[in-house]
């Protein structure tokens, strides 16, 4: 199954990086309208598990690819410093999806009372 999904990444994965399943799908109100990359649920999964990777532990240049060659998509995520936020544990990442076009994003990421790595809000 592919899912549509606009460009703006930042806040993709508000409903937590490490929620299985059909998260994708809350992504969209949280993005705006520039263009679009047609994700599978194998692609979002690979996502995660890189982002997952370059935090394990959290340190400025920790780097972590993924790549899915069913859909030819691909990328990476580079840890590109930590820092605390309301004494939570955080790291900004850079993340690169690629296809036959590169789009870059840049995430915060903060550790939750539960261990689990969540995007930050705005």
């Amino acid at each position: 199954m592919r899912v549509v999904l606009p460009l703006a990444l930042a806040a993709m994965l508000a409903a937590g990086v490490l929620s299985p399943g059909p998260a994708q799908a809350q992504f969209g109100l949280f993005l705006g309208n520039r263009g679009t990359f047609q994700l599978t649920d194998e692609d979002w999964q690979l996502f995660r598990d890189a982002v997952v990777k370059a935090l394990q532990p959290p340190k400025a240049g920790n780097r972590a690819e993924w790549q899915n060659p069913k859909t030819n998509m691909r990328g990476d995520v580079v840890v590109e410093k930590t820092l605390q936020k309301e004494g939570a544990p955080c790291a900004l990442l850079r993340a690169r999806f690629i296809r036959t076009e590169e789009q870059t994003r840049h995430l915060t990421f903060c550790r939750d009372a539960g261990g689990q790595w969540v995007i930050a809000p705005g």
